[in-house]
């Protein structure tokens, strides 16, 4: 029912491997219970449904959504000659889902909320105008104990965007790309020189 849970095992995936600092994005498919009728049961092996069983087959299958949602932890900005470490905040992921609605050319509202699973006082509510619903994501910190279920470092952040919602406003354009090309190669974190005499 949310893409946080497989973020978060992402994030603990590349914290096992010496990454400190993660941020990590999913677009992908959300299902849910919603109004869910009794199935009439699967038809008989070699005989098509017929209209009334496949609408009832259709009629108690989930709601299928599309959302896209981050998880963050870490430091967006390690220490350097050009300045002290900055970790993220909770704002980031508030900017992150703003940030959607942008890219489909919409206005987002934010506003001050409340959800389980986030904590109370860094969460955002997301919402639109001229959605059915109006709220079309949340984003800020996960709360304490989200966080200990989740194996994550304190202070980590998320947002999730329902974009299903935002692209049926689109009057047929394109939806947005996001994110950019993986690298192939493993990142390189030390460099390291050997002196050795001419002969060796």
């Amino acid at each position: 029912s949310t893409l946080i849970p497989s973020l978060a095992a992402a994030v603990r995936r590349n914290r096992s491997r010496g990454f400190d600092s993660v941020a990590v994005f999913e677009a992908s498919a959300v299902h849910r219970n919603g109004d869910r009728v009794a199935s009439s049961g699967s038809p008989a092996t070699g005989t098509a449904p017929t209209p009334e069983q496949f609408a009832q087959m259709l009629a108690s299958a989930p709601v299928e959504e599309r959302w896209i949602a981050g998880v963050a932890c870490g430091a967006w900005q390690e220490a350097g000659w050009d300045g002290a470490r900055q970790a993220w905040q909770w704002q980031h992921a508030v900017q992150a889902g703003v940030a959607v609605l942008e890219a489909y050319g919409l206005t987002a509202h934010v506003s001050a909320g409340q959800r389980a699973g986030w904590h109370p006082g860094r969460c955002a509510v997301i919402s639109v105008d001229g959605v059915d619903g109006s709220v079309v994501g949340w984003a800020g910190e996960l709360h304490p104990r989200s966080l200990e279920r989740m194996d994550l470092p304190a202070r980590s952040i998320a947002f999730e965007v329902r974009v299903d919602l935002l692209e049926a406003r689109m009057d047929d354009a394109p939806p947005p790309a996001f994110g950019r090309t993986i690298p192939t190669s493993a990142v390189v974190k030390e460099d390291v020189a050997l002196v050795v005499s001419r002969e060796v």
